[in-house]
Formats: structure tokens, C-alpha cells, sequence
């Protein structure tokens, strides 16, 4: 029996997938998680063989549990997406299997006996590292995010976390502002700051990160605020909050 589990924020999603895959012979479902923060205290503790991991989840990624848990301590990785299959071509290089949402029974039967046949062999060092080239691809080599996917239109594409100049929140969204073009990508602000890498971005106000090498110039306001002028011309407002560790990080030279 494999022993499987489900991860996914959608109660709708989950329950579709675990009716699914009660009619596949030699699954065992050992759980369904909906987070990414329960499903990896259950990948440690439970240690299944498969599991149904879907990319995006608030708070916590499909990624993020990957590098939480460690490529090599992963189980095999079926990935559960709403990305089209443009966005998936670099899951597809690295050698790891995913499904389309809505999820088609026969493609989840499909990818069942591909997870079969790899559980039958070794996991050998190859597939780790493959595993673990999938996280650089997206969160880069320091473990921040490189490139940040952003769907539009029921696409996928990548912006480069080098290009955006500053990110705004929006709710449980946030704004990329990347040059003259403006992406809305889900999560929130929180998030990002955490994923994002302090030596290239900081916060500055509740609702606004900027990259450090944007900044021209910092204009005084009143009661300790300043404007944060842009190398594109735009004015950010700096809060006394965050007015301390912006000036640490532009004398250290961050």
C-alpha cells in the first residue's frame, strides 16, 4: 500500500482528490492537511510515501514545504496546480510530476502508477538534487525567492525579484510594480518580506517593501516620516516604524 496524503487549502479540492482516489487499488490515505505548516509536522512525523502537494497555498507554499521538510527527507512529490502547462515546464525538467486542476481521473491514475514505479526503485541522489534544483529555481541559492510567479489570464509567468522596484499590499495581495508593468500576485505582505532577501529589499511602511537599489534620495516630512524618492521618480512614504532598520541598511551599504 502507499501510503499517501493531501495537501491543499481547498476543501472542495481535497474532497474531490480523496474521492478519486478511494477507487485506485494499493492507495492508503493517511491524511489531508490544509496548510502547509500541518502538512509538514505530518510529513516528519508520519513520513508517507506520496503526497499530493499543492504550489499554491496562503502562508505557507508548496515550496515552502518542500524546503521546510529538506528534498531529501521529501516524500514522492505529485504536484496539484491551476497553472497551465507553460508554467509547469520547469517542474517537468526536474523530473517532478504534477496535475492540472481541475484534476482528470484518468491523468491522476496516470501519475499513480508513474509515483508507483518510482517507489519501487531507490531514491537515489540524482532525484534529491533534482528536488532541490527546483527550489533554487524558485527561491534562488540563499534560499530567497529569484523569480516570483504570477498568473494572469490563466498563464503562469516569472518576474525576476531583481526587477521589481517595489511591492505594494493590497489585502491578501500584493502588487509587484516591475519597471513600467504592475502584477497582482496572491499573498500578503508579510510573506514577502520574509521571502525576500534583506540585503536587496527592506519595509518601510505596513503596506510597502521597496528595493534597496531604488532609492535616490530620503526627503523629511514631519514627525520623524520621510518621502522615499525612486530612481523612476516615484515617492513612497517611509513610517517612523520602519525609518530605523531603512537607515541601517543604507549605511551598511545593503
Amino acid at each position: 500500500m502507499i501510503r499517501t496524503i493531501i495537501v491543499d487549502d481547498e476543501p472542495l479540492a481535497r474532497r474531490g482528490m480523496r474521492t478519486m482516489l478511494s477507487g485506485l487499488d494499493g492507495i492508503e490515505l493517511v491524511g489531508e492537511y490544509p496548510d502547509g505548516v500541518s502538512a509538514v509536522e505530518a510529513i516528519r512525523a508520519e513520513k508517507p510515501d506520496l503526497a499530493f502537494l499543492d504550489i499554491q497555498m496562503p502562508e505557507m507554499d508548496g515550496f515552502d514545504v518542500i524546503e521546510q521538510v529538506g528534498p531529501g527527507h521529501m516524500p514522492a512529490v505529485i504536484f496539484v496546480t491551476a497553472y497551465d502547462e507553460h508554467a509547469v515546464r520547469a517542474f517537468r525538467v526536474q523530473a517532478v510530476d504534477y496535475l492540472l486542476k481541475p484534476v482528470d481521473p484518468d491523468h491522476l491514475s496516470d501519475a499513480v502508477a508513474r509515483a508507483r514505479a518510482y517507489l519501487t526503485g531507490r531514491k537515489t541522489g540524482d532525484e534529491v538534487a533534482k528536488l532541490a534544483n527546483l527550489l533554487t529555481l524558485v527561491r534562488g541559492g540563499g534560499g530567497y525567492l529569484s523569480r516570483i510567479m504570477v498568473k494572469s489570464s490563466g498563464r503562469i509567468s516569472f518576474v525576476h525579484a531583481k526587477e521589481v522596484g517595489w511591492i505594494e499590499a493590497e489585502g491578501d495581495y500584493v502588487r509587484l510594480h516591475a519597471g513600467t508593468k504592475k502584477h497582482l500576485v496572491r499573498g500578503k505582505i508579510g510573506e514577502f518580506e520574509e521571502r525576500l532577501d534583506p540585503e536587496q529589499f527592506a519595509r518601510i511602511h505596513r503596506s510597502t517593501i521597496v528595493q534597496l537599489e531604488m532609492i535616490r534620495e530620503l526627503q523629511p516630512l514631519f514627525s520623524g516620516e520621510y518621502a522615499v524618492l525612486l530612481s523612476t521618480g516615484e515617492k513612497l512614504r517611509l513610517s517612523r516604524t520602519y525609518r530605523d532598520s531603512l537607515l541601517d541598511a543604507l549605511n551598511n551599504g545593503r
